[in-house]
């Protein structure tokens, strides 16, 4: 009973403030309803907005961030669900901070937080935003994005959520892929009660197993012997035609790789913040040396976005302080990782001039003789 007052007394706080700043839910109001949804210790109340079920894309959504003074919170600039594309996103909707479920609700998904640097994490209320950033200060939270649907309740009634009977958010987790796509969804029945934390992480790591960037393991290597047939059949095997691309450098020139066909092509796929990457640049370089002046274009990609760090400027910032020339080439939204099938880095694709996947290495060649090896196979053919 405990908890049913102090959500009672929550919604009582800011139905007030709601109402007079973002119009609340009136007559007019025609989202869909769905009564006796969830329970309120076994009352039934109405959620606004329609269920929404894994393999549908999520809505995007515009919400304010916690901000102390509240004379400027209705100015200040939303965070909204695009800003985070390419990355993987998980949403934990609490009706109120300050309340017990809802608070340790928070502080267990912030704890988690701290562990998925590929992941953006946000608690969203209806909470104002003074509220949230007076919580967040106190709670000492900085891993996830606290966020408020105080305005207008449009998150809430997008994702289904909206309390009809106390204008509150219902409890409810949401986890979206790089796509969009939303890949889990809980919408918990009575609301007293805490969301299943393990099925939500259990559902994150699947999530990420299918989409995120890691070291390679292992070194493995694929190779065709001879010369295969002419295909047309684009993919991202060995004997398939390799995907073409058009991305920009760092000096935002423009490069597709059917620019080069009739040319042997290395494309080598890495980040900044892997160790094998970071040790295999060196003999990167040295190759580039040797090759720039030859038939063989050698085409870096940097996935950027593969963590929060991994940006144009820290690529260029890394480019500069260890004096690398080799080109690179930006993959900002991932498409053409995704096209290529990438989990780990280095990984490297040798085309033949006809376009032909002919060789793909997964990790590190360890040295630059090895390195060759590779290369001489592929030149001549």
């Amino acid at each position: 009973m405990k908890k049913a007052i102090i959500i009672g007394t929550a919604a009582i706080l800011i139905l007030p403030f709601f109402s007079s700043c973002a119009g609340g839910t009136n007559g007019t109001d025609k989202a869909i309803e769905r009564s006796g949804a969830i329970t309120l210790e076994g009352k039934p109340l109405t959620l606004l907005g329609p269920e929404l079920k894994v393999g549908q894309k999520a809505p995007n959504f515009s919400l304010a961030p916690p901000n102390p003074r509240v004379e400027l919170s209705a100015n200040a600039t939303n965070v909204n669900l695009t800003q985070s594309q390419g990355n993987i996103r998980f949403i934990s909707v609490v009706p109120s901070l300050d309340t017990p479920v809802c608070d340790l609700q928070t502080q267990r998904f912030e704890e988690e937080a701290s562990n998925f640097h590929l992941v953006n994490f946000y608690t969203i209320s209806m909470d104002l935003p003074f509220a949230q950033a007076r919580y967040g200060g106190a709670k000492n939270i900085s891993h996830m994005e606290v966020l408020s649907d105080y305005r207008d309740g449009s998150f809430g009634r997008a994702y289904g959520v909206l309390i009809k009977e106390l204008n509150l958010l219902s409890r409810a987790i949401f986890i979206i892929d790089q796509d969009g796509t939303i890949r889990y969804v809980e919408y918990v029945k009575e609301i007293s009660q805490h969301p299943d934390y393990d099925a939500a992480m259990a559902a994150l790591q699947i999530v990420i197993g299918d989409s995120s960037i890691q070291p390679a393991p292992t070194v493995t290597t694929t190779t065709t012997p001879g010369t295969p047939a002419t295909t047309t059949v684009q993919g991202n095997q060995v004997g398939n035609l390799a995907p073409d691309f058009q991305l920009n450098n760092l000096e935002g020139k423009s490069v597709s790789l059917s620019d080069f066909r009739g040319k042997p092509v290395l494309l080598d796929f890495w980040v900044t913040w892997c160790p094998h990457c970071q040790a295999e640049r060196p003999v990167i370089q040295q190759i580039y040396n040797k090759q720039q002046n030859k038939d063989l274009v050698m085409l870096t990609i940097d996935i950027i976005g593969s963590k929060s760090s991994e940006t144009p400027a820290n690529l260029a910032d890394f480019m500069q302080k260890n004096k690398y020339t080799f080109p690179v080439l930006l993959d900002m939204n991932r498409e053409v990782t995704k096209n290529y099938g990438i989990k780990f880095t280095p990984t490297h694709f040798l085309i033949d001039k006809d376009g032909i996947i002919r060789e793909i290495r997964t990790g590190p060649y360890p040295n630059e003789a090895a390195f060759e090896e590779s290369l001489s196979r592929l030149l001549s053919e």
